[in-house]
């Protein structure tokens, strides 16, 4: 499977990095369990190998052997053998922009994956909106309140491509909202609803303290988790 940033990527690396906070706040607040696929949280890209020598994976070997026995040129044997191969996802973690990551001392099995310079653990540690603080402030959010773990949905709905959900446990209500489209989506009507919200987080680079707070307007790819004191009556 490749990975889900290489996956959904628009080819734009700003509007990747928000759609990467809004899978990442998808699977961290939705009902399930969540798994996440070690580097996926500092948004590790697939690997493409540049030729056949930098391929480990046996179904995609045999499909390059496979197509070059059909005749095939090299470049379609290639792209035949990348198409079956599963080593996209299975590239070292990139801990730092050292020659090998900082995964060893010495070359892996497999090369390290695309931009490993520029996308590693030590960049984004403590880095404000980086995407891997951003998993870390969910994980805590997550653990913080029961009705991200264990809550019911009280609703779940579709407005255009803002998904936006509510999930309540003994204690609280939790409102979700994850804006995929490029347009701004109103959900001020939720507000009707609520004795009171307050922003827990959102994946934009606002201010909790700031207007943002008092708005249910969601701004383009943004991912956005309320508290909320409600009469549970959602419409």
């Amino acid at each position: 499977m490749p990975r889900h940033y290489s996956r959904f990527s628009s080819g734009d690396d700003s509007v990747d990095l928000y759609t990467a906070k809004l899978m990442a706040a998808l699977m961290l607040t939705a009902k399930g369990v969540p798994f996440i696929y070690y580097g996926d949280e500092i948004g590790m890209r697939d690997f493409v190998p540049a030729d056949i020598g930098q391929m480990r994976d046996i179904q995609g070997l045999t499909a390059y052997r496979m197509a070059k026995e059909s005749g095939m040129p090299e470049a379609d044997a290639l792209t035949a053998a990348i198409l079956r191969s599963r080593d996209h996802s299975r590239t070292p973690m990139q801990w730092d922009g050292s020659r090998y990551g900082g995964f060893s001392l010495h070359g892996s099995w497999i090369p390290l994956g695309p931009s490993s310079q520029q996308v590693h653990v030590q960049k984004q540690w403590g880095s404000k909106h980086s995407l891997l603080e951003f998993y870390r402030s969910l994980i805590r959010l997550r653990g913080k309140h029961k009705a991200l773990q264990t809550g019911k949905y009280t609703f779940l709905k579709r407005k255009g491509e803002c998904i936006y959900y509510g999930r309540q446990s003994e204690e609280e209500e939790v409102w979700v909202a994850l804006n995929f489209g490029n347009r701004p989506c109103d959900l001020n009507h939720l507000a009707a609803d609520a004795a009171s919200y307050r922003l827990l987080l959102t994946s934009k680079e606002t201010s909790a303290d700031s207007n943002r707070c008092h708005s249910l307007i969601i701004d383009p790819f943004e991912a956005a988790v309320w508290a909320t004191s409600t009469n549970h009556n959602m419409q």
